[in-house]
């Protein structure tokens, strides 16, 4: 019983955590971890879109080729979307450490921007929290849980009464 009740906890820590980041506009992070939901197909079918990632904080300097990371993209026509592309190669310049980058998407090519700074490096993914995180995030479903959760507690609540009432009868009866 103690298990379900952390590991529940643990489940809504992570909930409430990326959909507060999320209306905030930044990333979630929790325990040195980031939260992101997947926007595009380009690392299936490994990663879908809609997946739920799960990446550790890493320095740049510990990344190797074929990890898959995080990132701010680089590319200004993608605005600083977070990606998350697989590791092609490393290289130095005279600004530093830079990761060339890809999606494994059959037919993906190279990223054209190198990469400078990573959120971190992929731990896990998960469609099922994908799909419950962006339920979350959508305010008409929020409402509805709302209102079935209180629905569900009053018609509970309610329930225990007329029990109690009913055994308490049966009781002065006998």
């Amino acid at each position: 019983m103690a298990l379900i009740v952390v590991i529940l906890f643990i489940a809504a820590t992570i909930l409430v955590t990326a959909a507060l980041s999320r209306y905030k506009d930044e990333i979630p992070t929790l325990f040195g971890y980031s939260l992101h939901i997947v926007v595009t197909d380009s690392m299936s079918p490994e990663i879908n879109e809609g997946d739920f990632v799960l990446a550790k904080q890493t320095d740049i300097n510990e990344v190797e080729t074929g990890d898959y990371v995080v990132y701010d993209s680089p590319d200004p026509t993608l605005e600083g979307k977070v990606i998350i592309h697989s590791v092609l190669a490393i290289g130095e310049d005279e600004n530093g450490r830079y990761l060339t980058t890809a999606g494994i998407r059959e037919g993906a090519v190279p990223d054209r921007y190198p990469v400078r700074e990573i959120s971190g490096r992929y731990v896990y993914s998960s469609a099922f929290i994908g799909k419950v995180f962006s339920f979350m995030t959508d305010f008409r479903n929020l409402m509805f849980l709302a209102v079935t959760t209180g629905a569900l507690f009053i018609a509970v609540k309610y329930s225990i009464k007329v029990a109690v009432q009913i055994k308490n009868k049966r009781s002065s009866n006998e």
